[in-house]
């Protein structure tokens, strides 16, 4: 090992990364939320709402990420997609090297997430200034927003308004019944983010890059389980994104409780404790999934048969809600709201009876073929009415609307097991009931590694949906769905300097969950990718995500290592 970096290393703390992490998740969406307490194997940590474009991810840059870049010397430009610290080096004139992650997090997700990327650039910069290393190049470290597509139903945007910029389709982009992008941002902000910042256009404030590197943790459990310090990660997958909408003609008639008609009535709260991951990441199966919302549908679906059935129209599905949920995390917890209405007791407990049936047979099912559960499975609590939601009338329209969202919850979980061998992964990541309508919106998220295997299944759940007469699948969601390559070049280059420099050891692997570097990749800029090992079976978007001390501490020698190889 040369000198100078045996010096670089000799500054680079894991232990104190991990401190960092910890004080950055403290800023999130709920500001009274209290820290998760540390356990044998995990710090202190929380559940991290930060939302893109929110007051706390807004906050996260300007109040804890700049104070720290502009500690080491850096100056400062502030876009409305991130922060960007700016180090200029001994020779200006030479192309940057950017060094970009993200402080956006999915909701209710881990500390790890992007921040890795950000804080563990920052040190990786510290460590060079503190050894003494001059550099040629400019280094240039963007701390973006919008990687994550919790906020607007989109993923990457800030890093493609950077260096691509956003089309009026981006901008338009929304949730049901949210703001858009555009919207959020203001007018005085969009000649910004529609125009690159990186390139020889007009308009650009930095010239293209030399190369754009980004560290992250992995997000799966390839590097855990074959026991590997490193991943160089040289193809990303392709994701495709879809709202479903399912609906009646007319809306459906909110139901009330006729109490003269209908004295005994209860409400019921049915959980699934599945527990969240990252849906692009997390592999199909039971085995490895826990999802919430596939459990709820199979429990809906055996509902609303034994209603029509059994002629049961006092037993109403209401809301279905996902915690945390968002279009690129496997569903976790995961509640569906019930009215049971009867006009004597002895009806009422004959109800309590059949559901008691339904869920008893699913629970066993869960437990004994879904390990990833949590036990109980099923948990059942009666509710206040006033928490209850909204109920539509239960008549033929509305099941058809309610079965027909459900199967096709079923479905895609089907489809998309039968095509894992593949790499491909399918999920229904969010779900929302318009309460005025009852019109229901499911959220898919696809993904494979290549788009043909990848596509061949979205062909099969557009098929599903087509045959059923209350579903529409709706275009496309902006975004990438190509499968992009990193620079082959940068790969190489990785693994000399790893082994060069004996970090650890590493390997070559393909990332199924999507990443900033796509779009400066997407730009013609080289870039590269890095993955540090997540323990705890890969889990990710999940408070209980984890990376060791040590583990952050070689990925961020060999970010260090990286850019003195190609800065110098």
């Amino acid at each position: 090992m040369s000198d100078a970096l045996s010096t670089v290393f000799g500054h680079i703390s894991g232990e104190l990364l991990e401190r960092q992490l910890i004080e950055l998740a403290a800023i999130s969406n709920e500001p009274d939320q209290q820290p998760l307490p540390p356990t044998s194997e995990l710090p202190i940590r929380y559940a991290t709402s930060r939302v893109a474009l929110t007051e706390a991810d807004i906050r996260a840059r300007a109040e804890f990420v700049q104070p720290l870049m502009e500690q080491l010397g850096g100056s400062i430009h502030i876009h409305p997609l991130g922060t960007l610290a700016i180090f200029e080096g001994n020779k200006p004139e030479l192309a940057p090297l950017v060094i970009m992650s993200r402080t956006d997090t999915v909701p209710e997700g881990d500390m790890y997430d992007g921040t890795t990327g950000v804080l563990g650039g920052l040190a990786a910069i510290s460590a060079i200034q503190q050894a003494g290393v001059t550099l040629d190049r400019t280094v240039i470290l963007a701390a973006v927003t919008g990687e994550e597509s919790s906020g607007f139903g989109t993923a990457l945007f800030g890093s493609k308004g950077m260096f691509i910029g956003l089309s009026p389709e981006d901008l338009a982009a929304h949730k049901v019944d949210q703001p858009s992008i555009g919207e959020v941002l203001g007018e005085s902000a969009i000649e910004a983010v529609t125009v690159p910042i990186f390139g020889d256009n007009d308009g650009a404030l930095f010239p293209q890059p030399h190369a754009v590197l980004e560290l992250h943790v992995e997000q799966n459990d390839v590097l855990q389980r074959k026991n590997i310090d490193l991943g160089v990660v040289d193809r990303i997958a392709a994701p495709v994104r879809h709202d479903i909408v399912f609906s009646s003609k007319e809306p459906l008639e909110v139901s009330t409780v006729d109490h003269e008609k209908f004295p005994f009535t209860t409400y019921l709260e049915l959980t699934f404790n599945g527990k969240s991951d990252h849906s692009g990441a997390r592999a199909m199966g039971d085995e490895f999934r826990a999802d919430g919302l596939v459990e709820a549908a199979h429990f809906t679906i055996e509902a609303l048969r034994s209603q029509e059935e059994l002629q049961l129209n006092t037993l109403s599905v209401g809301d279905i809600n996902v915690f945390g949920g968002a279009v690129n995390k496997v569903p976790g917890r995961t509640t569906v709201n019930l009215r049971l209405q009867a006009k004597t007791d002895s009806e009422l407990k004959r109800l309590m009876v059949k559901l008691n049936e339904i869920t008893s047979v699913q629970s066993e099912i869960i437990t004994t073929s879904m390990p990833k559960f949590a036990n109980p499975p099923i948990t059942l609590r009666e509710i206040e009415q006033t928490n209850a939601g909204v109920f539509f009338k239960p008549d033929g329209k509305t099941r058809q609307v309610q079965k027909n969202a459900m199967h096709t919850v079923t479905a895609t979980n089907r489809l998309a097991r039968a095509a894992a061998a593949k790499s491909v992964v399918g999920t229904i990541g969010e779900i929302v009931t318009e309460q005025n309508t009852g019109a229901i919106t499911l959220t898919l998220d696809l993904r494979g590694i290549t788009e043909s295997s990848r596509d061949v299944v979205f062909y099969h759940i557009s098929d599903f949906t087509d045959t059923l007469q209350t579903g529409a699948m709706q275009p496309r969601k902006p975004g990438g769905a190509d499968v992009v390559h990193m620079d082959p070049e940068l790969v190489r280059t990785a693994q000399r300097v790893i082994n060069k420099y004996d970090i650890g050891t590493s390997q070559v692997m393909f990332s199924p969950a999507g990443h900033d570097v796509q779009n400066s990749a997407r730009a013609g800029v080289p870039s590269l990718l890095m993955f540090v090992p997540s323990q705890n079976e890969g889990i990710a978007h999940e408070p209980d995500a984890y990376t060791t001390p040590e583990h952050l501490e070689k990925g961020v020698k060999a970010l260090a290592a990286m850019i003195v190889e190609l800065a110098s």
